[in-house]
């Protein structure tokens, strides 16, 4: 359970960090940062798109039916849970902070198949990979934490590349996925452990 609580100390953080960041003007350090990633060649393209379904709503109930088709129920619940937390919770955050999308903020900007008229931050993609990756590393062995953490960090790079989102929408989506999936987790913990310390009642008749 420390180590649940300590990740979503970390998401918060990181969330609440970038929201106040990308409530003020856009610094220059932000702006090379995404044109170096975005101005990556075109050919990676598939690659990239490919690896950004991850982070996809879609992504939360099929990856949640696998989980059930193969016995595993917990697993469902915890995929279930973290993604629709993390998607509708960046969707709320986007109306509180409301920080435009590159290619409203900026010029030549290379939009990819990207939206660019409404509101960046925090990338949806962002907080449902990463909410993802944290009910995989905990429903799963090793290495598929792992790859479900590679694929959400290959989500945040790639809507950075299609020109979707800035740096901070998408450190700030991962950092609130991370938050509240991590605070599920403890929750859970907490219930399962005040579960097992419940007093066992005796069945036996009386002689």
């Amino acid at each position: 359970m420390e180590g649940g609580v300590v990740r979503m100390a970390v998401g918060a953080a990181v969330f609440l960090g970038a929201a106040s960041s990308a409530g003020r003007s856009l610094s220059e350090g932000e702006v090379e940062l995404f044109r170096s990633v975005n101005g990556l060649p075109d050919a990676l393209l598939p690659a990239v798109w490919s690896a950004m379904q991850f982070g996809t709503f879609a992504t939360v109930p099929i990856l949640g039916g696998l989980a059930l088709r193969s016995g595993r129920r917990e697993l469902a619940l915890r995929l279930a849970a973290g993604g629709a937390a993390g998607y509708l919770a960046a969707r709320f955050a986007k109306r509180a902070v409301r920080r435009g999308r590159p290619g409203v903020l900026l010029d030549d900007v290379r939009l990819r198949g990207a939206h660019a008229d409404d509101d960046g931050f925090p990338s949806g993609h962002a907080a449902v990979s990463a909410a993802l990756a944290v009910a995989i590393g905990a429903g799963l062995p090793p290495p598929w934490g792992g790859v479900a953490l590679g694929l959400a960090a290959a989500t945040s790079l790639g809507r950075v590349y299609v020109g979707a989102h800035l740096p901070l929408d998408v450190l700030g989506g991962a950092g609130l996925g991370l938050a509240l999936a991590s605070g599920l987790e403890v929750l859970r913990s907490g219930a399962t452990a005040s579960r097992d310390r419940r007093p066992v009642v005796s069945q036996r008749r009386p002689a």
